[in-house]
């Protein structure tokens, strides 16, 4: 077969993938060659055998002109080009290569799991246009892009009569695992009664906030040591979270040859903190357990997973023990998975920028950045101060501007209060409607855990009032692991109410915790000092000046009685500072001001402001003198 170039113009286009995650030097190759060549592990004789279910019947297809997709993984593009010639077979490994053209040869990563990566390492593909999509966000546009975008979707006609028309696509072909369940199926029976599998590599924590395989590659060398590669323990690692699919089947086995039981994927990869070994989670629906030797082969890898989709001896029995079971006992029915449906998904949060913050924020540039940095370092911050200073709208906003997103779902917001206790905060016991009483999480703790779920994101805890509550009785434990340098699971403490078999707890790196405290409350004891040193106070003051004028005026409120309104409120403020009694700590804040009109006259507004919101305080600061609190109100009011 000559791989000429010669591209025709009437027929119709392939979309193709190639699969290099098993040898990712592959594409090093591809690029320097100019071809590409499908890893078929040297098993195929022409590139248009038939059945051995790995893509190879499918090479006899492509045409000059097709376009190839290089993919690594469930979801990353490394590059594209366009095939100049047919497939042909030499002496080299892998033996069947095809010329091509590369157009684009830098990487992309999709959203979701658009590519399957079981033993299909030569594919079509339906993603040609998300592909498309995901490069053209690339900034500066990537060279090649114009170039393949001429080369979009396909003109839907007849193929040519020497152009055979490829069989459709199924919507789920379930692939096939080998899953070792520890040392002489030591898991087996605690799988069955769970219903679900695991693996181990605890120490790795989430195997989620790995973003790529080579990442969780150093983890396990870090972790683990030694001068291997740890190439299958990634690999195991990898596939179980990423890979597998809702509706896959596992083969529990142990060795190369004995099966003890199958089963189908019912759910995705979750990691449960609770559990002190095999952390790592895939919900099961055990359909067949027993005892079960493949004579006819070589069996499969002693490793720890392994696709067996492509292994035909050793499933051919498996297959036809599920359809009917002769050695197997069958002790659960196969579920008919419902169909996959495009999710309804919510707008994306919107974005919070430092030029919205300093539109919202009655502070100066330096004074957000000054937060942001102190956030950052510490990971706990309290913003304190005098009523009315707008604490809490500084938190969350605060908690925005670190996201970079208006992403309310990741900020958690509490108030605490004298009633606010341990039980309430981590964990403790709780009624249940039989009765009787269980042990359940707090708030927190069910924070902590959607943050160590999704490792990658940053999350906000608010706590507003946080002097209001008891915190030694509250925090507990948390005054060691609220520090930002013991956040890992190397400072890791066992809760005082503790689960069975569940591991010690720690609060994740990604876990901010935001607190507010206002100043002018004398009913709350002073923080202590054990808290106070885990925590950076930043101070918020009364924003008296020139933002604060422009909004009022904006609000209706006229520019004369604006300016007049701030110069009797800095008046108070002055007067209250210098109060020995009082102090900086109770200033008037300017979120006193920031109530719109409504339906009131300007002066109306203002009288209500001062006789139901500033009254009543007033008279609080100086219970001990009418006179003074009377002589300060009259004064707000004057001829306004």
């Amino acid at each position: 077969m000559s791989p000429n170039s010669a591209t025709p113009a009437t027929k119709k286009r392939n979309y193709w993938t190639a699969q290099v995650q098993a040898s990712p030097e592959a594409w090093s190759q591809f690029r320097q060659q100019g071809v590409v060549r499908p890893l078929f592990n040297q098993l195929l004789a022409s590139p248009a055998a038939d059945g051995n279910g790995d893509g190879s019947q499918l090479l006899a297809q492509v045409q000059p002109g097709d376009i190839v997709v290089v993919t690594r993984g469930p979801r990353w593009v490394l590059g594209i080009g366009q095939t100049t010639g047919q497939f042909a077979h030499d002496n080299e490994q892998p033996p069947h290569y095809c010329p091509v053209e590369w157009l684009v040869t830098t990487g992309v990563e999709l959203t979701g799991t658009p590519f399957n990566t079981g033993s299909m390492v030569w594919n079509r593909t339906s993603q040609w246009d998300s592909i498309l999509a995901a490069y053209a966000q690339e900034s500066p546009p990537l060279p090649g892009l114009e170039t393949l975008v001429q080369y979009g979707p396909p003109e839907a006609k007849e193929p040519t009569s020497d152009y055979a028309t490829p069989p459709a696509e199924p919507s789920f072909t379930p692939n096939y695992w080998a899953i070792g369940a520890g040392e002489g199926g030591t898991f087996w029976k605690a799988w069955q009664a769970e219903g679900h599998m695991s693996v181990g590599w605890e120490a790795l924590g989430d195997l989620r906030q790995y973003p790529n395989d080579e990442e969780l590659r150093q983890a396990l060398k870090q972790h683990y040591g030694g001068d291997t590669t740890h190439n299958n323990n990634m690999l195991a690692c990898w596939q179980f979270c990423h890979e597998i699919r809702p509706g896959d089947y596992v083969v529990v086995k142990i060795g190369r040859r004995k099966i003890l039981g199958i089963g189908q994927v019912t759910g995705d990869y979750t990691f449960d903190t609770a559990r002190t070994v095999h952390n790592n989670i895939r919900p099961v629906n055990w359909l067949l357990e027993g005892w079960m030797e493949d004579k006819a082969g070589p069996g499969v890898p002693t490793k720890t997973l392994t696709s067996i989709t492509s292994y035909h001896t050793f499933l051919k029995p498996i297959l036809a023990e599920l359809a009917e079971a002769k050695h197997l006992r069958k002790i659960g029915q196969p579920q008919l998975l419902p169909p996959v449906v495009k999710p309804i998904m919510p707008p994306p949060p919107l974005p919070y920028t430092l030029a919205e913050a300093e539109q919202d924020l009655f502070l100066t540039t330096n004074q957000i950045q000054h937060l942001q940095a102190a956030l950052k370092r510490k990971k706990n911050i309290i913003v304190q101060g005098p009523p009315g200073v707008g604490k809490t709208y500084v938190a969350r906003r605060l908690a925005w501007l670190q996201m970079g997103v208006q992403d309310n779902p990741r900020v958690q917001l509490v108030q605490f209060h004298q009633s606010y206790s341990y039980e309430d905060f981590i964990r403790g016991w709780r009624p249940t409607a039989s009765a009787g009483f269980e042990l359940a999480d707090g708030v927190f703790v069910d924070f902590v855990q959607r943050a160590h779920a999704d490792p990658k994101q940053e999350y906000f805890f608010l706590i507003d009032e946080i002097n209001r509550g008891n915190l030694s009785k509250i925090f507990g434990e948390l005054l060691l692991l609220l520090e930002a340098d013991k956040r890992s699971s190397t400072y890791a403490l066992p809760l005082t109410y503790r689960k069975p078999h569940e591991a010690p707890f720690f609060i994740p790196p990604n876990l901010y915790v935001i607190g507010t405290m206002n100043t002018a409350d004398r009913s709350l004891a002073l923080v202590d000092y054990a808290l106070r040193r885990r925590f950076t106070f930043v101070d918020l003051v009364p924003m008296l000046g020139d933002k604060l004028r422009q909004q009022l005026i904006e609000a209706k409120i006229p520019e004369e009685m604006a300016a007049d309104i701030l110069t009797r409120v800095a008046a108070l403020n002055l007067t209250i500072k210098d109060d020995k009694n009082l102090g900086a700590g109770f200033l008037i804040g300017h979120s006193y001001f920031c109530t719109p009109l409504g339906d009131e006259t300007p002066a109306d507004w203002w009288d209500a402001i001062v006789s139901h919101d500033l009254a009543p305080l007033l008279r609080e600061y100086w219970f001990d003198s009418e006179t003074k609190a009377s002589k300060a109100i009259a004064a707000l009011h004057g001829p306004a």
